[in-house]
């Protein structure tokens, strides 16, 4: 739009060629750290949303604790079973209902599906950063519960 005002002034000439140039030279250098600035600020805020997340999980307590006699696991094939397991983050929600499904030791697998059908919650189930309301996870026929967190 300036640039129409300024060939309109360039051919009434009221301003120069060179003028209309510069200007437009000094317009188109003056956006740039104008949006470079307006990214840094986009940055921080992510920067910031992310820090307050990560504070809260270091902050709380865990709720997932090894049971007694809980040993470090053995070294493993990968023979993953979900035996009827059920899950809520919260009481009386829940996300999981009786999923049972076997995925065998070096077997690819893919968990499809909608946004909040479970597919983290199952994937965040397997090493335990959640403990489960019922059922069993077990890998090569051991229920996860029996190794230690570490």
């Amino acid at each position: 739009m300036v640039l129409w005002f300024g060939a309109r002034a360039v051919l009434r000439n009221t301003l120069s060629a060179g003028s209309l140039i510069v200007s437009a030279f000094y317009l188109g250098n003056m956006y740039k750290p104008m949006r470079d600035l307006s990214k840094i600020t986009d940055s921080y805020s992510g920067a910031i949303v992310g820090y307050e997340r990560i504070r809260e999980i270091m902050e709380k307590d865990h709720e997932v604790r090894d049971l007694p006699g809980a040993r470090h696991a053995p070294p493993l094939h990968g023979h993953i079973e979900f035996d009827r397991v059920f899950f809520g983050y919260e009481a009386r929600s829940p996300v999981l209902s009786g999923v049972t499904f076997q995925i065998g030791a070096g077997q690819t697998t893919a968990l499809v599906g909608r946004t909040g059908s479970g597919k983290t919650t199952i994937i965040s189930l397997v090493p335990r950063f959640y403990d489960l309301d019922a059922g069993a996870i077990k890998i090569d026929g051991r229920d996860i519960r029996s190794f230690t967190l570490e």
